[in-house]
């Protein structure tokens, strides 16, 4: 008699564990999945539990998945992208056209002043210039300046570089390192046969055109001139 009770005494003592154990669990594990994959086996064995917190977005990747890259990462433009050195003269948004003049002169003068001295047109009561260097005839860079027809007030609006970009792309590179480089532009526009491509920074872009075996110069503008 008295065996008998300790052995109901045990189970309940079993019963009470195997309740708090559950209990324990649960209380755990609250706002969680509970998942429970068997093992197949001839042996006894324990019971795996896996927990996924539904919290978590991330999806789990298959085993052996080759990553897949969501998309490029397009590089963003900087102010130094904007900003080119040539021949130890630094020219940035911010550079007059009495600076440009007193450092690097108006190229060649012969060449300058058979090219009407650098006059392109007028609009309105502006006109509007360009200097090119070494020359007009192989030019590694163009500057286009206005110039209030009375008056002194004048700034350049954009530049062409026929040499290495401030990234390091440079004439006759592929379409591929270009968009490897700058990333997918933000406007594509097709014209006499060119393709440019536009990236925008601000009231800035940088547009580099193409042709049919690369990558032709950069345009650089730093402010619209309409």
């Amino acid at each position: 008699m008295k065996l008998s009770k300790r052995i109901k005494i045990s189970i309940t003592i079993v019963s009470l564990s195997v309740l708090l154990t559950i209990t324990f669990i649960f209380a755990h594990t609250e706002g969680a999945n509970i998942v429970v994959k068997p093992e197949l086996s001839s042996e006894p064995s324990n019971t795996e539990v896996l927990l996924a917190d539904e919290s978590d977005d991330t999806k789990p990747i298959a085993q052996n998945e080759p990553f897949k890259r969501q998309g490029p990462t397009k590089p963003k433009l900087a102010i130094e992208d904007f900003t080119i050195n040539y021949n130890g003269f630094t020219i940035n948004e911010d550079t007059t056209v009495g600076e440009l003049i007193d450092n690097l002169g108006y190229g060649d003068k012969e060449d300058y002043y058979y090219n009407n001295s650098g006059y392109v047109s007028t609009i309105g009561d502006t006109q509007v210039f360009n200097l090119c260097y070494p020359n007009y005839e192989n030019t590694e860079l163009r500057v286009v300046y206005h110039k209030k027809v009375s008056g002194d007030d004048s700034f350049i609006s954009f530049i062409e570089l026929y040499f290495e970009t401030p990234r390091g792309i440079k004439a006759g590179d592929s379409e591929q390192h270009l968009v490897e480089v700058y990333g997918e532009p933000d406007e594509i526009k097709l014209y006499n046969g060119f393709k440019s491509y536009f990236y925008y920074f601000g009231e800035k872009s940088t547009q580099i055109v193409l042709d049919g075996e690369g990558v032709k110069y950069l345009l650089i503008e730093f402010r619209n001139a309409e």
